[in-house]
C-alpha cells in the first residue's frame, strides 16, 4: 500500500520522505514550500456487505482513538487489488472504519484519486 501511495505522488509531481523513526503519519509529500504528512491505510479486496453491494472496508483506528489533524493532515487509502486511492483530509474521518462501494456514488468519491489537495 504505501508502494502504491509513494508512486502516486512521486507520479503528481511530489518528493516522497518517510520518517525514520516511529511517528503516527507513513511520509510527508512535500513540493515547494509545502509539507503534508499522510497516513496510508490499505484493504486487499472488497469484503461483502449487501448482496451485489461489496465494498472496500479501511480500519482507522484499532486500539487507539481516530488520528487527528495533530497526528497526521490526510490519510491515503489504497485498494490493492484495483490500485485505486482515495486521499481524505483527517478531520472528515470521524469513525474508526471507512466503507467504501465503488458501485454506487459515495460521499468519499470526491477524495478519489484527489491528488489537488495537496495543492
Amino acid at each position: 500500500g504505501e508502494s502504491i501511495a509513494a508512486a502516486r505522488l512521486l507520479a503528481a509531481g511530489f518528493v516522497v520522505l518517510t520518517p525514520s523513526t516511529p511517528e503516527s503519519y507513513d511520509m510527508v509529500a512535500t513540493r515547494g514550500d509545502q509539507y503534508h504528512r499522510i497516513q496510508v491505510k490499505c484493504t486487499r479486496k472488497t469484503k461483502p456487505y449487501r448482496p451485489g453491494l461489496p465494498r472496500y472496508q479501511f480500519t482507522i483506528a484499532r486500539r487507539r482513538p481516530s488520528y487527528t489533524k495533530s497526528d497526521t493532515d490526510y490519510v491515503l487509502l489504497v485498494a490493492l487489488d484495483i490500485e485505486r486511492c482515495w486521499l481524505i483530509p483527517v478531520e472528515k474521518i470521524t469513525t474508526p472504519t471507512v466503507a467504501i462501494n465503488t458501485a454506487s456514488p459515495s460521499k468519499w468519491d470526491a477524495y478519489s484519486e484527489a491528488w489537488h489537495l495537496l495543492d
